[in-house]
């Protein structure tokens, strides 16, 4: 597309639903799938309730390798259990001032905006953010602050680039700078 000079592809809006082969069975599957949700404690209690806030709380508890940590240097995110706790559903929807946000026709409990109530950064307002984007602002590149992780989530979106994509790159070059890959000097000369 570059090669085109083509910037941007634009979409009209659309005033149709897209067809469905089948109606009936979708939506026979579709009700499945929400009841396998609703009906599974331990799924209902992690997605349906709290989106994807709870997975890196109990993936960094449960020590399964799972939780980028340093740009993956490393799988184990030694931070204190009170600041990791900071990164759950409870602790983020009992402090960061919640207001219900949903997805157009989607029945899951995950979607809110919420503001910063104190610290550096008080009053920032954004999306209550998904595991990826807590995980690649928090463990990936080392930060233990969940206001921060989420100023920098907001920045990041707000400057129109992806959240989780942008925090992948920065763990990339912060783990370059570290190993002196990229110094001050060659940053500059870059520029």
């Amino acid at each position: 597309m570059g090669s085109k000079r083509l910037k941007a592809i634009a979409i009209a809006r659309g005033t149709k639903n897209p067809p469905i082969k089948n109606k009936e069975r979708f939506d026979t599957i579709a009700k499945e799938f929400y009841s396998n949700i609703i009906n599974d404690p331990r799924i209902k209690a992690k997605f349906h309730d709290w989106g994807t806030l709870m997975l890196l709380p109990s993936s960094t508890k449960a020590k399964d390798g799972i939780v980028p940590v340093r740009n993956y240097t490393t799988c184990l995110y030694d931070i204190d259990p009170d600041k990791l706790d900071r990164f759950s559903g409870p602790y983020i929807r009992s402090h960061f001032n919640p207001k219900p946000n949903p997805c157009w026709a989607c029945r899951m409990h995950h979607c809110h905006m919420i503001t910063i109530p104190d610290g550096p950064y008080a009053g920032i307002t954004l999306e209550e953010p998904e595991y990826e984007d807590l995980a690649g602002w928090g463990p990936l590149i080392g930060n233990t602050d969940v206001s921060a992780a989420m100023m920098l989530i907001r920045e990041t979106d707000g400057l129109g680039m992806d959240a989780n994509e942008a925090s992948w790159l920065m763990g990339m070059v912060m783990e370059c700078y570290e190993k002196g890959l990229i110094t001050e000097k060659t940053a500059m000369v870059s520029r």
